[in-house]
């Protein structure tokens, strides 16, 4: 009897667990449409009302300035912003910045279209960055805003500056040519060759002590270059903003 009543669980709860599992899986389905259905809910709830915040901070803008006609410019922009801000927090201070002011001062002249474009692909942290960046007051960058700018330089916001690359490969050339030379100076035409071959240490100690201020030199100049790449400021000296980004640099500040 015993042997029976096994039977009949070993069998019973396959077939009951088949029965259950088509209904598990669309209830799993189900709730998931469901949460899905919430979360877009709330989405749509969050960028209205970013949309809204931002349209109050223009309003404020636009009227603070004393000019409260809207341009035919603004009007052609508005669709492509609104879109795009809805889905920007207005907490974010720096990027809110940009977008708002990008509508504030849209004109033909200021090629409003391409910034827009450069606009939606940057995050917060990446407009933080190019805004100090761009703040000649700020003399160093945090590590965070020197990981940005690698991103910045792909959208065309930044670019090398050739310039001061130059001056550095030039001041490096010329220390190393006055080093080989006061070298060359030394050892032929003060006749120090033979002291060489002959390995007098006096001499040796001469020359060694001849040597001395220039190799100092040339060891500060290293350092100097080393400590400005620990402490951020290489960043604002090897880098400088494209055409793009000294106007992006002026919406950040305009009010």
């Amino acid at each position: 009897m015993s042997e029976s009543k096994d039977t009949k669980e070993i069998t019973l709860f396959p077939t009951i667990t088949s029965f259950l599992k088509p209904t598990t899986n669309y209830l799993a389905e189900e709730l998931k449409e469901v949460v899905k259905a919430k979360v877009e809910s709330k989405k749509r709830q969050k960028e209205d009302d970013n949309l809204l915040r931002h349209i109050n901070s223009v309003n404020e803008k636009i009227n603070s300035s004393g000019n409260e006609q809207i341009s035919y410019e603004q009007l052609g922009l508005f669709s492509d912003w609104a879109d795009s801000v809805s889905k920007v927090d207005p907490d974010n201070k720096e990027l809110s910045q940009l977008w708002q002011n990008l509508l504030v001062n849209a004109s033909t002249d200021n090629s409003s279209e391409i910034l827009i474009s450069k606009i939606k692909s940057m995050s917060p942290g990446q407009a933080k960055a190019l805004i100090a960046f761009a703040d000649s007051s700020i003399k160093t960058l945090t590590e965070e805003e020197r990981y940005h700018l690698k991103a910045l330089e792909n959208n065309e916001l930044i670019q090398p500056n050739n310039s001061f690359l130059s001056f550095v490969k030039f001041a490096l050339g010329g220390c190393m040519l006055l080093v080989i030379y006061l070298m060359l100076k030394l050892v032929i035409l003060e006749e120090y060759i033979g002291s060489v071959i002959t390995m007098k240490q006096a001499d040796y100690m001469r020359i060694v002590i001849s040597l001395l201020p220039i190799g100092f030199v040339f060891g500060i100049f290293i350092l100097s270059i080393k400590s400005l790449q620990k402490s951020g400021r290489w960043a604002k000296k090897i880098k400088k903003l494209t055409w793009i980004g000294k106007k992006l640099a002026v919406l950040s500040r305009v009010n």
